[in-house]
């Protein structure tokens, strides 16, 4: 017959204290998965949530590759993945505040925003509601670090991550192709508005920086006044009165004023008239300008890589785990026909680098 001595007792007393340790231990690191969960649960049957934040016209093929990639990763819309779009033209800060606070409130399970400014404006939100647990991933943020929207490029130290525009060089490439074009290249000409985000005033220091370096003077032409009709007859009047000689090349920047369908027609007909070679940062504002050549990330590409990203974040790696990337891709486009017309001659090393050749189709 068993006998409980004191032994047995004590031994059963222990067991009892060491269940309850462990039964808190459990219920702690319980609760801390739970916190975590946006992070940590890979996607279930319910459908995720995607908000998607567009800011910029030119950037559009980027929300296009993003939704491609998220389909050829297995996210079919209307079954697991339910995407909100929404728009907030340049300049539209409060607006696109507005947006970032919609998302955040409804606590999506992700907000794709396409551009640094959108970025920062979903950050600014997540933070001020106290919902930083949602995760941002972007897809053309220029200088990131610099303008304080991630820690560094290995680590955001916050709930973003993306893909970063890689400034430096794609400047550098773009003083080099006009220096391919004309090598006695001495001038180019800028406009420069009030209206310009922070990320556009950094891709503007870029190239007062990089310029000099090419033994190139920038020559800025400042337009005072604001988005709208006043700006548009004030850039004509500033572009008629730019004379022959007085610059070699014209270097177009997009913000609230020099995107808009007028102005870029006016600065493409600006460097027909002066017979100089004008770039432009995409194929849309190229197009749409009649200028000669565009250079840039390809940005349907740069969606399908922030598309990957974003499937490592909902299934369960957190933002600043995921080192931002760089745009996998650059594309050169040139139009021989403005060429033509503007009697530049393009040299053959050029013309055999680039990715796309128009003539140009209204």
């Amino acid at each position: 017959m068993f006998r409980l001595t004191k032994y047995h007792i004590f031994l059963l007393l222990i067991l009892a204290v060491l269940g309850v340790i462990a039964g808190f231990l459990f219920a702690e690191t319980q609760q801390e998965l739970e916190n975590q969960a946006p992070f940590r649960n890979a996607p279930s049957d319910l459908p995720k949530k995607v908000g998607i934040i567009r800011h910029l016209t030119i950037l559009d093929p980027a929300v296009a590759g993003f939704k491609e990639g998220m389909t050829q990763l297995g996210y079919i819309e209307g079954k697991n993945i339910v995407y909100d779009i929404q728009r907030a033209t340049e300049g539209q800060t409060e607006r696109l505040r507005q947006i970032a606070q919609n998302y955040v409130q409804q606590e999506v399970d992700l907000i794709y925003a396409v551009d640094g400014v959108a970025a920062r404006a979903a950050l600014d939100e997540t933070e001020r509601i106290g919902k930083t647990h949602i995760p941002i991933v972007f897809a053309y943020a220029e200088n990131p670090v610099e303008t304080a929207l991630t820690r560094t490029f290995r680590s955001s130290g916050n709930n973003t991550t993306g893909v970063a525009v890689d400034l430096k060089g794609v400047t550098e490439k773009k003083l080099e192709f006009l220096r391919q074009v004309n090598p006695d290249l001495e001038t180019i000409g800028v406009f420069v508005t009030k209206f310009s985000s922070t990320e556009e005033k950094l891709l503007l220091q870029e190239v007062r920086i990089q310029a000099p370096q090419f033994g190139i003077r920038l020559v800025e032409y400042p337009i005072e006044d604001p988005p709208g009709q006043a700006s548009t007859e004030e850039l004509r009047r500033v572009a008629e009165n730019i004379q022959p000689g007085e610059i070699d090349a014209y270097y177009h920047f997009s913000d609230a004023v020099l995107s808009r369908t007028e102005n870029l027609q006016t600065t493409g007909a600006m460097g027909m008239r002066l017979g100089i070679p004008t770039l432009y940062p995409s194929e849309e504002d190229l197009r749409i300008a009649n200028g000669l050549m565009s250079y840039g990330h390809d940005l349907f590409v740069v969606g399908k890589q922030a598309a990957i990203i974003a499937d490592q974040v909902l299934r369960g790696v957190a933002p600043q785990e995921i080192p931002l990337q760089s745009p996998a891709k650059n594309l050169l486009i040139i139009d021989r026909d403005v060429a033509e017309a503007s009697g530049i001659t393009l040299p053959e090393t050029l013309l055999d680098i680039a990715d796309k050749l128009l003539p140009f189709q209204p």
